[in-house]
């Protein structure tokens, strides 16, 4: 946005408003579309002006937010990489909604045909590192974790940072919940206890550890400072 062309980046052109995750962001997004249809110029005071006009910019915090973004994404350099994660994520979101779906009666299991056994979450077993691989499976768009300075790395839409927050652990978190939902499909009574209890255990701080250890050393995960 800071010279008028990030629109016009062969990265940015795959983009769809449904791909970014959070209102405010598609409601920027959108009004950089519209300046760019519109042939006029996209920088901080048109982008302002444009959700000025459209009774937008309370909607996105106002011109606070919108100064903010050039403080927090200072280069340009990361974009197509911003944008594939964009992408993935949101095509990741829509399998796991399927998966989801069929498990609670929603959907037509029959959708579940066009999905992988790796997308259907069969393929794990339960271990630390099936937990650590299904972890990839579920979050791997959203954590990295950088060898070289030995910390958790996470996504928060526009760019990568420390995980202060300890968001890992509520990532990891899904794992369990996942397990837990998995047994529910499962119709020998004895494995379904099985996985069940697996799957509460998972939640533990001790076992949420391991499993990021053996995370940690995944390819979906592991990183260097070089890269970044």
């Amino acid at each position: 946005m800071q010279d008028g062309s990030l629109i016009k980046d062969e990265s940015v052109a795959k983009l769809k408003p449904s791909d970014f995750m959070y209102e405010h962001e598609r409601i920027v997004f959108n009004s950089m579309k519209e300046l760019e249809s519109a042939g006029e110029p996209i920088d901080v005071t048109t982008v302002v002006s444009r959700l000025n006009e459209t009774d937008k910019l309370n909607k996105v915090d106002g011109v606070h937010y919108i100064t903010g973004l050039l403080i927090d994404v200072t280069s340009t350099a990361h974009l197509p990489l911003y944008a594939e994660k964009l992408i993935s994520y949101t095509k990741h979101n829509v399998k796991m909604r399927i998966v989801e779906d069929v498990r609670i009666g929603k959907a037509d299991p029959s959708k579940l045909e066009k999905l992988t056994d790796v997308e259907r979450g069969q393929d794990y077993d339960m271990s630390d590192t099936g937990n650590a691989q299904l972890l990839a499976q579920l979050h791997s768009d959203n954590m990295r974790f950088n060898h070289t300075a030995k910390e958790w790395l996470v996504w928060n839409g526009q760019y990568w940072g420390k995980d202060r927050k300890m968001q890992r652990y509520i990532y990891s978190e899904d794992v369990s919940q996942y397990r837990q939902r998995q047994a529910m499909s499962i119709k020998d009574s004895a494995e379904k206890m099985k996985m069940f209890s697996f799957g509460v255990h998972s939640g533990d701080k001790g076992k949420m550890d391991s499993m990021l250890a053996v995370a940690s050393t995944l390819s979906e995960f592991a990183t260097t400072s070089d890269d970044w």
